[in-house]
């Protein structure tokens, strides 16, 4: 459950076919070689940042928005970025808050043979559960934000393209894609795409760029 709270930029990548992020971790390892772990791990995200972005951006730029457009939709990506912060912040703080009672734990275990037990990991899933449901709750929040930004911003063409531009399937697995509507699509869309962690900085790059129309 703590990496699901806490998912790394790989998970972020799941738009990305295996074979290239293989590729890219391998290329990232052979350009590390002489540097030191913390070097290796910052040149290492660098390059998966880089790749991301180029994913990010085979689903962004179809949508052909204009200038006026990111310059409308921006707040609320923005605002739901603030919101995202905050609750990492108090995910910290909620595990910053455990973990004294569970190396206690680990440490008794360690050195006396008593077993950490099942009672404290219950009690500790319970309260990571607790953070997941407001993770949850927070993310249609912060979606629906977005939709309503989108929604009163694109013209009907650009909808259907960000409604087509996704195989939710290919995402997740199982999911029927021809019972969902286009809002549902659409939400889909904002959920992988632009409340990415790296999008909005693309995004306003994009607005600078003389690549996107006024």
């Amino acid at each position: 459950m703590y990496f699901k709270l806490f998912a790394s930029q790989s998970k972020a990548m799941k738009h990305i076919p295996r074979a290239i992020v293989c590729l890219a971790l391998f290329a990232c390892a052979a350009l590390s070689f002489d540097q030191g772990p913390t070097d290796k791990a910052a040149a290492s995200d660098k390059v998966i940042d880089h790749i991301r972005q180029a994913d990010l951006l085979n689903h962004l730029l179809p949508i052909l928005w204009t200038k006026g457009q990111l310059n409308a939709i921006l707040p609320s990506i923005e605002k739901a970025r603030q919101t995202v912060e905050l609750a990492h912040d108090n995910e910290y703080h909620k595990l910053m808050e455990l973990d004294p009672k569970v190396s206690a734990a680990v440490d008794k275990a360690l050195n006396d043979g008593n077993l950490p037990g099942r009672d404290l990991l219950k009690g500790v899933n319970d309260q990571l559960n607790t953070l997941q449901v407001t993770r949850t709750i927070l993310g249609k929040r912060n979606e629906g934000l977005v939709y309503d930004a989108l929604t009163a911003t694109l013209n009907s063409g650009q909808k259907k393209a960000m409604a087509n531009d996704l195989d939710p399937s290919s995402v997740t697995p199982g999911l029927k894609v021809e019972t969902m509507s286009d809002e549902e699509k659409i939400r889909f869309y904002i959920r992988n795409i632009l409340l990415d962690p790296l999008t909005y900085d693309l995004l306003v790059k994009l607005q600078r760029s003389p690549a996107i129309q006024g």
